[in-house]
């Protein structure tokens, strides 16, 4: 449970970042509109403005639904569930008029997210990150579904990917020693906490990770694994 509550308070920082991320994919800008007609597949659109309309909708349903940093797994009623299924249906709709408007392929990762589909949200995470290459926030969410699916190599990769896409960044470095340290490679984890802590030496949360990385290392204290981290 401790460990769980560490790495819950260390994603929920992130969590707000993504947050604003789908805020602002709320409205199209000149990077949410369709490229071009090469790029589209089957689709029941049949217009740009119908595409946007929908992308709104989509976005504008889930925004009060998938955005949590409750550290407990949010339950849904019937009513929800129901909304998100339909926000769904209709984000494929638009990914099928345009198959590389990665902001609907966040926004389906984060509502397969919601309803605990981790496989579809990690698929959908990593074709957003291959059209994405900049945003920081994707791989490190990408991170977190991995740890879920007890696939700390590909937790691993994920979290290197963010730090190399915001190198300075304390709270990512924090994420990815913890990582580290359930891969078993300690002196790694080590190094990277102690970075994070040059970066931000008040940061509480990387203290709480320092500390349980030195109680593992001299046998105070069982090594986290995914599941202890997120259950």
């Amino acid at each position: 449970m401790e460990d769980r509550k560490i790495f819950a308070a260390s994603a929920a920082r992130l969590s707000t970042a993504c947050i604003a991320l789908l805020l602002l994919m709320s409205g199209c800008n000149k990077n949410d509109t369709p490229s071009n007609d090469a790029s589209r597949t089957k689709s029941p659109l049949t217009s740009t403005a119908e595409f946007t309309s929908l992308f709104a909708r989509a976005a504008e349903k889930l925004t009060p639904l998938v955005q949590t940093e409750e550290p407990s797994p949010r339950r849904f009623n019937a009513k929800e569930t129901a909304e998100i299924q339909s926000s769904i249906a209709d984000l494929e709709a638009c990914v099928a008029y345009s198959t590389e408007h990665w902001q609907s392929m966040v926004l389906l990762a984060k509502a397969h997210q919601s309803l605990h589909n981790h496989r579809e949200s990690l698929d959908w995470w990593v074709k957003a990150m291959k059209i994405e290459t900049a945003n920081h926030i994707l791989p490190k969410e990408a991170s977190i579904t991995a740890l879920h699916l007890s696939d700390i190599d590909a937790a691993l990769r994920f979290s290197a990917e963010a730090l190399r896409r915001q190198p300075d960044d304390p709270a990512l470095m924090g994420n990815h020693a913890m990582n580290l340290l359930i891969a078993g490679r300690d002196k790694e984890a080590m190094a990277a906490i102690i970075t994070a802590l040059a970066f931000a030496p008040d940061d509480a949360f990387n203290q709480r990770i320092s500390k349980v990385i030195y109680q593992v290392g001299v046998g105070e204290r069982a090594r986290p694994t995914c599941e202890s981290a997120l259950k």
